[in-house]
């Protein structure tokens, strides 16, 4: 098993790689925009293809490289069923596993920090709906 945190400190968001070296597969959970680059080279330096990026939530307090990340590797990108996005996403349950190869997955998610100031902007790009946020 493969763990990798990725920390913005200054905001409190956190986003996770994980998979398999031995299947050479993996997720990015809750993925920011600025660590998509990042992301892709972990995953590349331990032989591993992102294959699934997972979002808990739609987010307020950073943008997303949800969509960058599925266009540039292929991975399938997955929302909870009730995200009202403006692009095609794969629609998850409450409860759902996600299987990488042999290895099941459930994430949990706890202790959110304070609303950002730009959450609305912020939300509207995570959604498709502008560009206009600067987080």
């Amino acid at each position: 098993m493969i763990f990798k945190p990725f920390y913005r400190y200054e905001t409190g968001c956190a986003s996770y790689l994980f998979g398999c070296g031995t299947l050479g597969k993996c997720a990015v959970v809750d993925p920011l925009e600025r660590f998509a680059d990042e992301y892709i080279a972990f995953a590349a330096d331990k032989g591993m293809q992102i294959t699934h990026v997972l979002e808990t939530h739609v987010h307020a307090d950073h943008r997303s490289a949800g969509r960058t990340l599925a266009e540039r590797t292929g991975a399938r990108h997955g929302l909870h069923r009730a995200a009202e996005m403006t692009f095609p996403f794969e629609p998850l349950e409450d409860g759902q596993e996600i299987e990488l190869g042999n290895t099941r997955f459930v994430d949990a998610l706890s202790d959110v920090p304070d609303k950002p100031a730009e959450m609305e902007a912020i939300v509207r790009f995570n959604l498709g709906r502008g560009v206009e946020a600067g987080a």
